[in-house]
């Protein structure tokens, strides 16, 4: 799978024009759709847990839409991590940029939170469109078990930041959330209920980390939460920062874990198609085993 990502990427990149480029990734995402059983289950999961009442046939167009939009994703980590944007960073929309502008002249730093999106990859270059290349910013990132995807992803998305540290290393993410700087941070994944506890999404019980309460507590940066997307024509993209959050952390790690999933709900329910649904995201739960959620066949 990893070979295959950067294969695409890669010939997708080098071989046609932008227009071309998300007709020719939207068909693949449909292909995916058709026979990528295993993840097709993960979403329709997923979507199952967060919207209940949704009716079975939009559901199934959501997932459609769904793959479509991880399949362009392609796309974007070559835009990305190889450097050919083809003028489509000039038009992107900014919102709420008045409280990045504040936090960065306050002077704490900021960690920017964020989710995994299908705009992951351009993360960095859109916020860089904005703030320019002055202002150090930083990322957290997560190893993959592909030993060669993980050395490609990892300098690809340094070649717009001032560093990248693993999710692995706690210590550099606090000397840098106290450093006075801007990181970008995604607490949305389902890392095992270490450093976690259980906190609903979309009324769910998810294990959620504790690390955005214990960054908040030991440092005075600013915690704006960042949503970025795709424009639905796919004409440019628009990115939403929000106001700090204020009165946080508070004394209960669960309160403030459902505080950060709400946040992350309203960014997703922005545009849901654009959510990176094919992470198990309850895997671990309080009552059951180890993705137990995920092991039933494929509904259609």
């Amino acid at each position: 799978m990893y070979v295959l990502v950067l294969s695409v990427s890669w010939v997708i990149h080098k071989c046609f024009r932008y227009r071309f480029k998300v007709g020719l990734c939207r068909a693949l995402g449909r292909l995916m759709y058709r026979t990528m059983s295993k993840r097709y289950n993960i979403i329709d999961v997923n979507l199952s847990i967060c919207f209940p009442d949704m009716g079975q046939a939009e559901k199934e167009a959501l997932i459609k839409r769904n793959f479509e939009q991880w399949s362009v994703s392609f796309l974007e980590i070559a835009m990305s991590w190889w450097g050919k944007t083809d003028g489509m960073l000039d038009r992107i929309n900014f919102t709420g940029t008045e409280h990045l502008d504040k936090a960065i002249a306050e002077g704490n730093g900021v960690i920017l939170l964020g989710g995994h999106f299908a705009t992951l990859e351009l993360g960095s270059v859109l916020i860089r469109k904005y703030i320019g290349d002055d202002v150090p910013m930083h990322v957290v990132y997560r190893n993959q078990k592909n030993p060669l995807f993980n050395a490609v992803m990892l300098k690809g998305r340094c070649r717009h930041v001032s560093s990248c540290v693993s999710s692995k290393e706690p210590r550099k993410i606090l000397k840098l959330a106290r450093s006075k700087e801007m990181m970008w941070y995604a607490p949305d994944h389902d890392h095992g209920i270490k450093n976690a506890v259980f906190a609903p999404f979309f009324g769910h019980p998810a294990a959620t980390l504790t690390t955005t309460s214990t960054l908040a507590q030991l440092s005075d940066a600013a915690i704006i939460v960042m949503g970025n997307y795709r424009n639905e024509n796919y004409d440019g993209y628009t990115v939403r920062f929000s106001p700090p959050l204020t009165d946080f952390p508070s004394d209960d790690p669960v309160v403030d874990a459902t505080r950060v999933n709400k946040l992350i709900e309203e960014a997703i329910l922005e545009a849901p198609d654009q959510y990176m649904w094919g992470h198990r995201r309850f895997k671990t739960q309080p009552d059951l085993p180890r993705s137990a959620l995920y092991n039933r066949d494929r509904a259609v």
